[in-house]
């Protein structure tokens, strides 16, 4: 997903991750991947890899109320000329324990910014 200029601001970056978060609840894989994209697809359907990569952990997210609300953390890379800008570190706790983690990096190429899903795990 291409930023606006100036949309790296925290309050923006956290709004989009909160904005992935409810995609995954909803298993709106094909939404996500297109709003996204998916750095670890690895020739995959972006789609599939997506659903692939959460199972079975977003199915969980599904069945159960969660113990607490989804978070959403945003941290910012020192400069550097890879043109990595920030993560925003997604966290949907899960009932059973652990939770599902979205890892949503921003980068820049000149003047243009983007967001991409880098990472979609199950952790303990």
């Amino acid at each position: 997903m291409e930023l606006a200029p100036g949309d790296i601001d925290a309050c923006i970056l956290e709004r989009i991750g909160y904005e992935a978060l409810e995609m995954l609840r909803q298993r709106d894989f094909g939404r996500m991947a297109e709003r996204f994209g998916y750095t670890l697809a690895y020739g995959r359907e972006l789609a599939d890899a997506l659903q692939n990569d959460s199972q079975p952990s977003a199915d969980s997210v599904l069945r159960h109320q969660l113990p607490k609300e989804p978070t959403v953390v945003v941290k910012y890379f020192d400069p550097n000329d890879v043109g990595l800008l920030a993560v925003v570190e997604c966290i949907a706790p899960q009932v059973e324990g652990g939770a599902v983690l979205i890892d949503l990096v921003v980068t820049s190429s000149g003047s243009r910014k983007w967001v991409t899903i880098e990472d979609v795990r199950h952790a303990v």
